[in-house]
C-alpha cells in the first residue's frame, strides 16, 4: 500500500499585496491549510503577532535595540495586514486595528519621518468603521497625528531621539473635548481628560478643573487618573486655607503643624534616589539656616529607612521624616496629587498652605511668606478646618 501523502493548497494571494504581506500570509498559510476553518488557526497567527510586541531587553546597546525594535514593528505590521485581511471579523479584529495604529505610530517615529501611512489608514477606519472600538482609536490616532508637528532632525540610530510634539492649541484642546463627549467609554479617555486638566492648571481655570475632576468620577471612577485628578483638585482648593499634617516620624515622634503656628513651614517631598530631589533638599536646607525661624518637614519616598538615614546623613539634614516605605503609594503623595519631586508645599504662619511649587519656585514663596503681617498668637482666630495627611 503506498503511503499516503498529505495534500495541503493554499488560497491564491491577491495581486498588489506588499511582500511582506505576502510573506505574513505565509507564515499563517501552515494553519489555514488543515482545514479552511481550522478552530487554532487564528489563534497560532494572533499568538505571533503577541510574540511580535516585545521590542527586547532594554539593556543592551541602544543600537541593538533600535535595530530589533525597528524590525519587530515592521513585522508585526505585516503580520497584523495579514490578520486583517484573513480575518476580517476576528475574535482580536478591534484589538488588531489597536496595535496596528499604535505600529504605524511608532514605526513613523522609529524612522523619523511624518505619520503618513496611519493618517491614510485613520481615514479608511473613520469613513468605514467596523466597530465603535475602532472608531475610538481612530478618532484618537486622528488627534495623536494633530499633535505631531512632524518628523524630528534626523538622528543616527545611536542615542535616542524624542518625537517633535507640540503643546496642544485651542483647536486641538477643542477636539479632545469633542472626543470626551463623544467617547466616554474610551480607553482614552483618562489619558486626555489628564491633558485637558494640565491645560487648565496651567490657565488657573479653577471651574474648568472641578469639571473635569467630575467627568473622571463620572465615566471611569476606577481608573488612577480619576484619583489623581482629584487629589490635584484638593490641593488647589486648600491654597489658602489652613493645612494641618500630623505623623509620627521614623524616630518615633508625633509631628503636628498645628501645635506650631506662628512659624511658617516648609513641607519637602523628596527622596535620596532622585538628584534633583537631592539638589531641592541641600537647598532647602541653607534657606532653613539662614531663615530659623522655618520649620521643615520632610515626606520621604525612598523604600527603606536604611535608604532614608543614608540619603540624610550625605545631605546632613536632621528634619522629622514622615516615611510609609510605600514610595509613589506614599498616603501624602496620593492625598495631595504629587505627580514628581521634588515638591515643597508653603505654609504661612497662620498655618495656611500659601502654594505648592517644585524645583526653585519655591524661594520666592517662602520669602513672601515670611515677610506677611499675621496677628499677635493672643489675636488669631483658630483654624476653621485642617487638611488630612492621608486618607483614612
Amino acid at each position: 500500500m503506498p503511503p499516503r501523502t498529505s495534500r495541503v493548497s493554499f488560497a491564491p494571494l491577491r495581486p498588489g499585496l506588499p511582500a511582506a504581506l505576502m510573506l505574513a500570509t505565509l507564515l499563517a498559510a501552515p494553519a489555514v491549510a488543515q482545514t479552511a476553518s481550522a478552530p487554532d488557526a487564528e489563534g497560532r497567527l494572533w499568538a505571533t503577532i503577541v510574540a511580535l510586541r516585545d521590542p527586547g531587553p532594554a539593556t543592551q546597546p541602544f543600537a541593538n535595540w533600535f535595530d530589533q525594535a525597528l524590525s519587530r514593528a515592521a513585522a508585526r505590521r505585516a503580520a497584523l495586514r495579514s490578520y486583517l485581511t484573513i480575518y476580517p471579523g476576528g475574535r482580536h479584529r478591534d484589538e488588531a486595528i489597536a496595535l496596528e495604529l499604535d505600529t504605524l505610530f511608532e514605526l513613523a517615529t522609529l524612522q523619523s519621518r511624518a505619520p503618513d501611512e496611519l493618517r491614510q489608514r485613520i481615514a479608511e477606519l473613520r469613513q468605514n468603521p467596523p466597530s465603535r472600538a475602532a472608531l475610538h482609536e481612530a478618532a484618537y490616532w486622528e488627534l495623536t497625528c494633530r499633535r505631531y508637528a512632524g518628523p524630528p532632525t534626523t538622528a543616527p540610530a545611536t542615542q535616542p531621539t524624542p518625537a517633535d510634539i507640540r503643546a496642544p492649541d485651542a483647536d486641538l484642546l477643542a477636539g479632545i473635548r469633542e472626543y470626551l463627549r463623544l467617547y466616554p467609554d474610551s480607553r482614552y479617555s483618562p489619558r486626555l481628560t489628564h491633558v485637558l486638566f494640565d491645560e487648565a492648571q496651567l490657565r488657573g481655570d479653577t471651574d474648568a478643573l472641578r469639571a473635569l475632576a467630575a467627568y473622571a468620577r463620572e465615566h471611569f471612577p476606577q481608573h488612577m487618573i480619576a484619583d489623581e485628578l482629584a487629589a490635584r483638585l484638593r490641593r488647589e482648593d486648600a491654597v489658602g486655607r489652613p493645612f494641618t499634617l500630623r505623623f509620627t516620624d521614623v524616630d518615633g515622634r508625633d509631628i503636628d503643624t498645628s501645635a506650631g503656628r506662628g512659624r511658617p513651614v516648609l513641607v519637602v517631598v523628596w527622596a535620596g534616589f532622585d538628584d534633583g530631589a537631592r539638589r531641592c533638599v541641600q537647598a532647602v536646607e541653607r534657606f532653613r539656616r539662614d531663615n530659623p525661624q522655618f520649620r521643615v518637614l520632610g515626606v520621604n519616598l525612598d523604600e527603606s529607612r536604611a535608604a532614608l538615614a543614608a540619603a540624610a546623613r550625605d545631605l546632613d539634614i536632621d528634619w522629622p521624616q514622615y516615611h510609609d516605605g510605600l514610595g509613589w503609594g506614599h498616603a501624602f503623595v496620593r492625598t495631595w496629587g504629587v505627580l514628581r519631586i521634588p515638591a515643597v508645599f508653603v505654609v504661612d504662619a497662620e498655618g495656611r498652605l500659601a502654594g505648592v511649587t517644585g524645583g526653585d519656585r519655591w524661594v520666592d514663596l517662602a520669602r513672601e511668606v515670611l515677610h506677611r503681617p499675621h496677628p499677635a498668637a493672643e489675636e488669631r482666630a483658630p483654624a476653621a478646618a485642617t487638611q488630612p495627611a492621608g486618607p483614612g
